[in-house]
């Protein structure tokens, strides 16, 4: 069904920068996400800086890791920190790079749906 999804006219053309965005808000890294998608990290930023783009069944494997819908992947938006800046986090000594990631991802998609 995901693959089906895949060709629908949602995911005509995957913006590479969501996957980047959908995997950070999931806390992975891009080697943990190369290993759950049975690829190389090489594969995974390819696609995210838009060298290349995924095929049917790894970008079906995205949308079920990254628990999004598959719109997601398709639609543009100017991220939080051209509007309003990086985050200012209190202390990085106790979080980690990957939570901090995390965390401004969801703070940008908080941002959209009240803007």
């Amino acid at each position: 069904m995901t693959g089906d999804l895949f060709r629908s006219k949602e995911l005509a053309h995957v913006v590479p920068e969501r996957i980047k965005e959908a995997r950070e808000a999931r806390g992975f890294t891009r080697e943990a996400f190369a290993e759950a998608l049975g690829i190389t990290p090489q594969a995974v930023a390819q696609y995210e800086v838009g060298q290349h783009s995924p095929g049917s069944e790894i970008m079906a494997n995205i949308i079920s890791i990254t628990r999004q819908p598959p719109a997601f992947f398709s639609a543009h938006r100017p991220s939080l920190r051209e509007r309003s800046g990086t985050p200012y986090w209190r202390s990085f000594a106790r979080m980690t790079r990957s939570d901090r990631l995390r965390i401004a991802r969801r703070l940008e998609w908080c941002a959209d749906s009240v803007g």
